[in-house]
């Protein structure tokens, strides 16, 4: 029987200190991105999705302009744009982290696909993390801005994410770290 993948979200409470705006943790990023080889070297059959939280990097500029709960205003959709921005620089960080130590991760912004309905996800593309997996690819996302229906835009954690892709992926395991 074929096993789904194994989710791993990196908390943004443990790679940035969230008590200082856009602080990311280098080393331990390394050594997680190491732990995460080794995991794979002793098991090659091992798929993962991972995903990351935005720590100091978003959560600052999200609280800025209160983007989880509506976007509607020039001022706002300015914030929107900086959340994100936000976002895909620690992502960025990440997967720079993962692939320094020869894991072939590639990055796949939610806000590129995804689609909410009063800050609940409607729709995101699964098939290119679909496809990485089937690849040997290692799939990271992370929670990020989304236009939403209803409210203009929001923003969907990677939690959000996650419970969503668990419906379509059948994941073996989540890790919550």
């Amino acid at each position: 029987m074929d096993m789904g993948p194994t989710f791993i979200k990196l908390g943004g409470s443990l790679i940035t200190d969230k008590r200082r705006e856009a602080s990311a943790r280098p080393e331990l990023l390394r050594t997680l991105a190491q732990e995460i080889k080794t995991a794979i070297e002793s098991d090659p059959e091992i798929r993962l999705l991972l995903g990351h939280g935005s720590g100091s990097f978003g959560h600052w500029e999200a609280s800025r302009y209160g983007t989880r709960h509506g976007v509607t205003t020039p001022e706002g959709w300015q914030g929107f744009a900086q959340v994100s921005a936000a976002a895909s620089r620690l992502n960025r960080i990440v997967a720079d982290s993962f692939q320094a130590v020869g894991l072939p991760v590639l990055s796949l912004q939610p806000s590129a696909s995804a689609l909410a309905e009063e800050g609940n996800i409607v729709t995101l593309a699964v098939k290119p993390i679909q496809h990485a997996l089937q690849a040997g690819l290692i799939p990271l996302i992370f929670g990020d801005v989304a236009f939403d229906r209803s409210w203009g835009g929001t923003i969907l954690s990677t939690e959000d994410l996650f419970v969503h892709l668990a419906t379509l992926l059948h994941p073996d395991r989540i890790l919550l770290l």
